[in-house]
């Protein structure tokens, strides 16, 4: 598609991740619920009801701790942008050994609409520190879901995660306030820019 992008729609799935959000004027902000399921449907009613340009999921995301000199470190507080997502606990599980055997992983052609930050891998789970789950600098629970629909309606999309925690930490730990107030500021900022772009 290839247009400019006034009508935005922001998919979010809990409340808690935007609260004291306020949309700016062209942008529908949606509850969309946690999980592939639940993003995936937000994505169908969203384009049948609304007739974006562009959909947005953002929420929360944990960070997968950086292991060798390659890998560049995320930090908690950090917003960024996903450049692929895969479902990483798709697979056979036998005699205890976990086969990652259908090859699916969804690409964002649009990334350049965010190229001020920075661009990660993602896993997406059903369980949060999936001891299986291999890959990826990011973990969260709906980007594959979102990107999978998304892609199916043909409409643009991007996925912002701000870091609330590293994977593995107890919720109790996770640094939300925080998260939410850097993924606010960032929304705040973004979604006026890709009202003057073009997709």
């Amino acid at each position: 598609m290839t247009g400019r992008c006034n009508k935005v729609v922001l998919l979010v799935p809990t409340q808690g991740e935007i609260a004291g959000w306020v949309a700016p004027a062209g942008c529908e902000t949606v509850i969309c619920g946690v999980g592939c399921a639940a993003a995936s449907a937000a994505v169908v009613s969203a384009v049948n009801l609304y007739r974006p340009d562009i959909l947005i999921l953002a929420g929360f995301a944990g960070a997968v701790r950086a292991e060798g000199a390659q890998v560049e470190m995320i930090d908690v507080g950090e917003v960024v942008a996903v450049k692929e997502e895969r479902p990483a606990d798709l697979g056979v599980v036998r005699d205890g050994k976990f086969s990652e055997c259908f090859g699916v992983g969804y690409e964002c052609p649009w990334l350049h609409l965010a190229a001020h930050l920075k661009a990660v891998d993602s896993r997406t789970v059903n369980a949060s520190a999936t001891p299986f789950a291999r890959g990826g600098q990011i973990e969260n629970m709906e980007g594959a879901g979102f990107m999978a629909a998304a892609a199916a309606f043909g409409v643009a999309y991007l996925e912002i995660r701000a870091i609330s925690n590293f994977v593995g930490d107890w919720p109790a730990d996770w640094k939300t306030k925080e998260a939410s107030q850097a993924l606010i500021e960032e929304l705040s900022w973004l979604i006026p820019q890709l009202q003057n772009c073009e997709v």
